[in-house]
């Protein structure tokens, strides 16, 4: 009878160690500040990045133990159409540009998106406004003294190396202004030759700011099951960057958005021994058609990417480099 007794007080002292184990572990998901700035510096994340990192994510890069430095680059362009031929092209610009036309459409739209609203959700299909395609205003006639548009698109790349053997490549985007046709782009990273993904590493969102004039509502929505592409070279999601809208009576009503930008990353391996030098290559390409089509995309072996439709596509890069793997 005693046996039995210590065995039941044994088994209920195992299940109040396993619940408190779990609190603790619950509770070490909040992480502070200082771990926020940490993590900011240690893989030289912006305000903006480190601002959207979930304390999930936060967590993901604490726990990361590098064996070389993080290796990142920047690449800023301007997509520039012209509205009479309605043909866009595309240039590098400098950070000190984009900066200034990123305070500029700051001070324009911030005083109506006070909201910190965030909306998760599970699939594109979720989201609670219908698609609209778009293109800018300016299209309509609205302002004849302009002759251009201009996009203002930031891509950064990241790689870094892990004491285990294995490494870790990322890349955002962000629009700050956005550009004249808006529908679905394609966003990818690729890896060079002797590389692999690791399945199941992968981590990816988007989000967006709106202003819901109809319901007199601002936020931000933020996409993190995106439709996704994995090849060999690499993995790609589709971005919509196309205004919302609501049907009411059989009327529309646009609601804005503006502030468009996603990240992503995937844990790789090397497929060769040999192998101290490893390559990350950033894609962002950009759709540039009345009618939006569905991209066919494909990354081969090396980590370019493909678009099927490519004359209808603006593609940009960026790409970084760690040694010593």
């Amino acid at each position: 009878m005693l046996s039995k007794i210590l065995k039941v007080s044994l088994l209920f002292a195992l299940v109040i160690s396993s619940f408190n184990l779990n609190l603790i572990e619950a509770q070490t998901l909040k992480v502070s500040e200082k771990d926020r700035e940490n993590v900011q510096e240690r893989f030289k994340l912006s305000d903006e990045h480190i601002n959207d990192l979930s304390d999930e994510e936060v967590l993901y890069f604490l726990n990361v133990n590098l064996a070389s430095e993080v290796s990142k680059k920047e690449e800023y362009y301007e997509f520039i159409t012209d509205l009479k031929t309605k043909k866009t092209t595309v240039k590098k610009t400098t950070k000190e540009k984009y900066e200034k036309t990123k305070n500029e459409e700051k001070a324009k739209n911030e005083p109506l998106l006070m909201s910190d609203t965030v909306v998760a959700l599970a699939t594109v299909q979720e989201v609670p406004l219908q698609k609209k395609n778009t293109v800018s205003a300016l299209a309509a006639g609205e302002d004849s003294d302009v002759d251009t548009d201009s996009g203002w698109l930031k891509l950064e790349t990241w790689i870094w190396t892990r004491t285990d053997g294995t490494g870790t490549v990322s890349s955002r985007f962000e629009w700050t202004k956005l550009p004249f046709y808006t529908d679905k782009d394609v966003f990818a990273i690729g890896i060079g030759q002797n590389m692999s993904s690791i399945r199941g590493s992968e981590s990816a969102n988007y989000k967006f700011d709106y202003i819901d004039h109809l319901n007199d509502t601002t936020g931000t929505e933020m996409i993190t099951n995106l439709v996704k592409k994995r090849d060999v070279g690499g993995i790609a999601y589709t971005i919509d960057l196309a205004d919302r809208s609501h049907s009411l009576n059989g009327d529309g009503f646009i609601v804005k958005t503006s502030n468009h930008r996603g990240y992503m990353r995937y844990d790789i391996e090397k497929q060769l021994p040999s192998l101290t030098i490893a390559d990350a290559y950033s894609s962002y390409a950009h759709q540039e058609k009345s009618i939006s089509i569905s991209p066919s995309v494909s990354i081969p072996s090396g980590g370019a990417i493909s678009i099927g439709q490519k004359e209808d596509f603006d593609i940009v890069y960026g790409d970084v480099q760690v040694r010593n793997w």
